[in-house]
């Protein structure tokens, strides 16, 4: 619920943080590339070219780009999430 705050203990999996996202491109949580391309007014011939839109969109607007990399992420599946700044600033991934 919004303004509502969490326990520091409570758990938090890939699916609770995806809905803090404003957009995501995950092998393992669907991020709804076409309905999110839908909301933001745009098409797209493929799903490079949707994520492309997307993510310029959010970019354009203030929001930060993560890129997930490592041994278990598979270089066909990229693992990228689209955080707006404040968020992103409180979960540690920008300098403060």
């Amino acid at each position: 619920m919004p303004g509502e705050t969490y326990s520091r203990k409570e758990a938090v999996d890939e699916y609770v943080l995806s809905a803090h996202a404003e957009a995501l491109q995950s092998a393992e949580v669907d991020g709804d590339l076409w309905g999110t391309l839908e909301d933001i007014d745009e098409t797209a011939g493929s799903e490079e070219e949707a994520w492309d839109k997307i993510r310029a969109f959010y970019l354009d607007r203030g929001c930060v780009l993560v890129r997930v990399t490592g041994p278990d992420i598979h270089p066909d599946e990229p693992e990228e999430w689209i955080f707006a700044a404040g968020l992103a600033r409180r979960l540690g991934l920008l300098g403060a």
